[in-house]
């Protein structure tokens, strides 16, 4: 090879590394630089956390329900301060989320708000549906047996709820409010199977109902939407009527106990529930108490199961992981659940059906004590659900 050819060569080997080596440095470059974001978002949102500021954490994606199947899932959890002095106030948080399938949507939001010193709390739900539902009558042989068909309990429904708690505290942990219910549950497109359910028919002209309740709260969690400790123990008591604007009279009582307990490391949790709802009067087919939603037997579909009164009991174990070295061991975003549970419904106080319930869970910290629900869960008659959600379930 001439001196020549060698040295052209050599150049053109330079001029491959240099572009090579010149691409890498963009790359780290860049790499770089996203690092950098990153960093300074998270600077930013711990700022703005700890001086009590408006924040917001959007997500979104793909998910499944037993109601509505595969759908397209999204939502936020806007959290702040209601006094940016009080540091020792909680955050108030307004969980969002929106849920969009074939011919369906779901929107709704919890709030948890904490104010003048905490000596206020204002607690709400909001609930709108316009979605393809299924109706399978009253009761746990109805739900049990009938089975699931385009011709035996499909129909469109659509409902709304407006659900806003006000608790003033009386003394240390404990708390006395009133509530305020608006809901409208309305069928059509009924299958055959429903437009035959006498029950259903009676009730599906007159879907307005109002309701006003009192209520008392043993409230000693450490934090409300993600307790690591303490109690919570609401009984209350709800009249709906047609003398305040609604189309039913009926009465609804409801106790909840809750149990929070540190089993291993910070964020270790075991959480009991046990709960009872109680109706009387002419309870509207979409106000029947109900067995197995997101929020208690996850894994069945959400109104197979209704009649007048229920309970329902369920153990939880949450587990935060942990990372890092032994000198700095902290724990990281993400989390498990596992839980079993067992409840019923009866149109009186003799529960003798029950429906037992267990799955998983896994959990990823947005904000701090706010987190991504993503659970899976199973029950009787190879019932089983996937739901999206934020914060724990109870």
């Amino acid at each position: 090879m001439t001196h020549k050819r060698i040295l052209v060569l050599s150049v053109l080997i330079f001029v491959a590394f240099a572009i090579h080596e010149t691409k890498a440095q963009s790359s780290d470059e860049k790499t770089d630089t996203i690092k950098i974001r990153k960093e300074l978002r998270r600077e930013k949102k711990a700022r703005y956390i700890r001086e009590g500021k408006f924040w917001i954490s959007p997500i979104g994606g793909p998910a499944y329900t037993p109601e509505l199947g595969v759908i397209i899932a999204g939502g936020a959890i806007p959290s702040w301060r209601t006094d940016k002095s009080d540091t020792s106030l909680q955050r108030s948080s307004i969980p969002i989320t929106v849920s969009v399938g074939k011919g369906s949507i779901v929107l709704s939001g919890k709030a948890t708000t904490f104010w003048l010193h905490d000596n206020l709390r204002v607690y709400s739900d909001f609930w709108f549906k316009n979605m393809d539902d299924n109706y399978f009558g009253l009761g746990y042989h109805s739900g049990a047996n009938v089975p699931k068909s385009d011709s035996t309990t499909k129909y469109k429904r659509t409902w709304f709820q407006i659900y806003p708690q006000f608790y003033l505290k009386i003394r240390k942990n404990f708390f006395a409010g009133v509530a305020f219910d608006l809901n409208y549950t309305k069928g059509k497109n009924l299958s055959e199977g429903v437009r035959s359910d006498e029950y259903f028919m009676k009730y599906n002209e007159r879907p307005f109902n109002v309701g006003l309740g009192a209520q008392l709260m043993l409230e000693s969690r450490d934090v409300p939407v993600n307790a690591w400790k303490g109690w919570f123990v609401l009984a209350q008591a709800m009249a709906y009527g047609q003398y305040i604007g609604g189309q039913n009279n009926y009465q609804v009582y409801s106790l909840d106990a809750r149990r929070y307990m540190r089993l291993f490391k910070q964020g270790q949790v075991l959480a009991v529930q046990l709960r009872g709802r109680f109706t009387s009067g002419n309870v509207p087919y979409g106000e029947l108490s109900q067995a197995g939603t997101p929020f208690d037997l996850r894994g069945y579909l959400w109104g197979q199961y209704r009649d007048n009164n229920m309970i329902f009991g369920i153990a939880e174990y949450r587990h935060k992981f942990y990372r890092g070295a032994a000198k700095n061991h902290k724990m990281s975003k993400s989390g498990a659940v596992a839980w079993v549970g067992i409840g019923s419904i009866a149109p009186d106080a003799q529960f003798e059906n029950w429906l037992p319930n267990a799955g998983l869970g896994y959990r990823f910290e947005l904000q701090p004590r706010m987190s991504l629900r993503l659970d899976f869960g199973v029950g009787r008659g190879g019932a089983k659900g996937f739901y999206f959600n934020f914060n724990e379930a109870f």
